[in-house]
């Protein structure tokens, strides 16, 4: 999705739930999850839930459907270390592609076992 296909009110979803658009800023959309019980929670501004920030990095993996979009397990050569573990999730849709999408080849060992192959090879 773009930034211009959202309005306040609008319901979307991401790889990490259902959203609601609570504000529309220059390059960025304002939103609240939609995973409480008690819907009084959503009645607002101000919301009793967490608003977040979502840019122009985060809105191709939003969609108006739920199942238009990927999750991704892992992190890739351009995630941070954090998110290499496999348990960590993104998302993103059918056609997305970039550095953030792969895997990484980590292997167990010390510093000084590291230099002595790069100095052997």
């Amino acid at each position: 999705m773009n930034r211009d296909d959202f309005h306040v009110g609008l319901e979307f979803y991401t790889a990490a739930g259902k959203w609601r658009c609570t504000d529309i800023g220059t390059r960025v959309i304002v939103a609240i999850k939609l995973d409480q019980t008690d819907e009084s929670w959503y009645n607002g501004p101000p919301y009793a839930v967490a608003e977040s920030v979502f840019d122009e990095y985060d809105l191709p993996g939003c969609s108006l459907g739920l199942n238009e979009f990927n999750v991704n397990r892992g992190g890739a050569w351009g995630s941070h270390a954090v998110n290499s573990r496999l348990a960590y999730r993104g998302d993103g849709t059918p056609d997305s592609r970039g550095d953030y999408l792969g895997f990484r080849v980590v292997r167990a060992g010390t510093v000084a076992e590291a230099r002595g192959q790069m100095e052997a090879a």
